[in-house]
């Protein structure tokens, strides 16, 4: 191939930049590579599937029509506007307080006594309010999960932006790696595709006709048809605000489930509340933004409650629903979008109930209680057969690139990167998003329970959890080698094991946080505190010691990471970010003791938590707008996040 005369030119084709061939760099599958005067000409390689070329431009080029403003005029904005709404907030409250405070004791009182016996409730009341606020510009703004301007290379109707018509929106959202695009290439067209053999031909969607000349739905993970969810979508013609629903409903459904499951092990209700509220800003749904996993990881902790519950239960009613429940579970996984994550997630989280159920304490009619749920996991065997057999004939008899197998697996000295993606995505020349995380509230957690589960799991409620997290771990960090797992049928074809097996670490470690939570909520009553927290900040400093370690240190070898003058590059942004974390850890610690020992809080200890919510959990949130838009940390955080909902239905009726 030849390449003559590139350049940069606007949308008017006038010349903003032109580039000199020795400014085009190969990259990776490109040989005989030559760069001339006026040319450059190269030959891909034999069996090439992904010849790149480089362009270093050397210098920023700003393009005037899609400029950041400024972070002094965002920050002017933001203080005017703080300022104002603040005075005018601050004068209210202080006026509507002065003149019903007795009714407003009252009332607060109430709730108080209301929350003592309606446990559950608040735990779901606090999943929702946090749910809706990670998800605002959804909720409130009219942005949409699916959207054209999502993905840059999303090419509906036209070849260019605006892809849909009716849109005069060119922006588009830079994904960094967090496959964005994946709902509106496949998920969407499917969900039209079944609604119109449900409702204009009243056909089961067993077939795709558009897809590759013909390929199965049935038994075929991506086409959802068999989830509960999934028909407000099908039954409004893949409407895109049922598709919004959905996702709001099953990220409630997540952060529900993982509040009501800490409650049901721990009996301890601020810890509840708290994880139902961490919930829903972990890393994992800016990693897993709108693509089909999104449904897969958010219907794993329902697995696990209906196992909890029936560690408790007393009676054979009980039993019953909570076995349909957990059918129910069971079925909405296999048919939640994916197959490497739906399936793992399946047998993982059904052996962590087993496993908990199996070696906790004190469990009335444990036996039988077993015996049911096995009954409860054949049944499920024998009403999901069409969909897994299905899928095992036709992958039986099809091609895919995952065929000859591989393994994508994660060094142990980026534990941390579990935590917070960040850590991940400096190994990145694009700071690529390629792996799943939690938070460090959960890091927090978990370290607090490490060092203090003895006196606050004396049942064994945390094993089963605690043995499938290891698990986990040792799949996706390279403990277990992968020459073994290439030995394995199916786990030899999942390549992406790393991103796999930490949802399912990610699932378990937010339980056992709980457990952290509680054990850190009853040593601030003791002398245990002031052992402990030294242990879990140093824990911390350690894993960010080993991190810098292997981004920094360079070995005298033929096989390493780092040559000598070689390092990984960090940004300002990274440092004060990950110091951000450092010390919004600290800080919890230290005001949550003081809360917990004085038994009150004041109007600073509020504040002062809340600041510390946002520290800790803000950039796995949306945004409309940030002041670092212009380094980009995830497709959650730019100006341009997602168009109105309009074009996509506009395209759906021009259909």
């Amino acid at each position: 191939m030849t390449l003559t005369n590139a350049r940069i030119v606007d949308r008017a084709g006038h010349l903003v930049r032109v580039i000199p061939p020795k400014q085009i760099k190969p990259s990776q599958q490109i040989e005989n590579f030559e760069a001339g005067e006026t040319e450059v000409s190269f030959t891909t390689s034999d069996n090439s599937d992904d010849s790149i070329l480089v362009v270093e431009l050397g210098e920023t080029v700003s393009l005037g029509n899609i400029v950041n403003l400024s972070f002094r005029k965002l920050a002017r904005r933001f203080f005017i506007a703080f300022l104002v709404a603040g005075g005018i907030g601050f004068f209210g409250f202080a006026l509507l307080v002065s003149r019903a405070r007795p009714g407003a004791l009252r009332l607060m009182a109430n709730v108080l006594a209301w929350g003592k016996t309606h446990r559950w409730q608040i735990v779901l009341l606090s999943a929702g309010a946090s749910v809706v606020l990670s998800c605002y510009p959804v909720v409130f703004f009219g942005k949409s999960f699916l959207s054209p301007n999502n993905h840059s290379h999303t090419f509906l109707l036209y070849g260019e932006m605006p892809t849909v018509p009716g849109s005069d929106e060119v922006e588009t959202d830079d994904e960094k790696g967090s496959d964005l695009g994946s709902a509106m290439w496949y998920s969407w067209p499917t969900s039209i595709v079944e609604s119109r053999a449900l409702l204009d031909h009243c056909e089961l969607p067993l077939w795709n006709r558009y897809d590759s000349s013909g390929l199965p739905l049935l038994g075929q993970g991506q086409s959802m048809f068999g989830d509960p969810l999934h028909w407000l979508v099908l039954l409004t013609r893949g409407a895109v605000g049922w598709w919004d629903v959905k996702y709001l409903i099953a990220k409630f459904l997540f952060a529900g489930c993982v509040g009501l499951c800490v409650l049901q092990l721990t009996r301890h209700l601020p810890a509840a509340v708290i994880m139902a509220a961490s919930a829903p800003f972990i890393g994992f749904f800016s990693y897993r933004y709108s693509h089909p996993a999104f449904f897969s990881m958010c219907y794993a902790p329902a697995i696990l409650l209906c196992w909890f519950k029936l560690i408790n239960a007393t009676k054979p009613r009980a039993f019953a629903a909570w076995l349909g429940a957990m059918v129910l579970a069971d079925w909405s996984m296999i048919n939640s979008g994916t197959v490497k994550e739906a399936y793992i997630l399946l047998l993982a989280m059904n052996a962590c109930g087993f496993l908990t159920l199996l070696l906790a304490d004190s469990v009335p009619d444990k036996c039988a209680k077993l015996c049911y749920a096995i009954g409860a996991q054949a049944l499920f065997l024998l009403i999901a057969a069409p969909i897994w057999l299905t899928f095992l004939r036709t992958l039986q008899n099809s091609w895919t690139t995952y065929d000859s197998g591989g393994v994508f697996q994660l060094q142990p000295s980026l534990f941390l990167g579990l935590f917070d993606d960040i850590f991940y995505r400096q190994f990145n020349r694009d700071e690529l998003h390629l792996d799943p995380s939690s938070n460090f509230l959960i890091l927090s957690g978990v370290l607090w329970f490490i060092f203090s589960s003895r006196r606050t799991n004396r049942r064994k409620l945390s094993w089963g959890l605690t043995a499938t997290c290891l698990v986990g771990l040792a799949f996706a960090f390279g403990i277990i080698p992968p020459g073994l797992i290439l030995r394995w049928p199916f786990f030899r074809n999942i390549y992406h094991l790393d991103n796999t097996f930490s949802c399912v670490a990610i699932v378990c470690l937010l339980v056992l946080a709980g457990f952290g939570i509680r054990a850190f909520w009853n040593d601030c009553r003791t002398l245990a505190y002031r052992r402990i927290c030294p242990r879990v900040l140093i824990s911390i400093a350690a894993l960010l010691a080993l991190f810098l370690g292997t981004t920094e240190a360079a070995q005298r070898s033929s096989r390493t990471l780092l040559n000598v003058g070689d390092h990984i590059p960090k940004s300002h942004f990274f440092w004060g970010y990950a110091a951000s974390l450092v010390v919004a850890v600290a800080a919890a610690l230290w005001v949550g003791s003081l809360i917990i020992k004085t038994g009150r809080s004041r109007l600073w200890h509020v504040c002062s938590l809340s600041l510390i919510f946002v520290l800790l959990h803000w950039r796995q949130g949306m945004h409309l707008t940030t002041p670092f838009d212009a380094y980009v940390m995830n497709p959650k955080q730019r100006t341009q996040l997602i168009a109105d909902s309009s074009p996509a239905l506009a395209l759906i009726r021009s259909q």
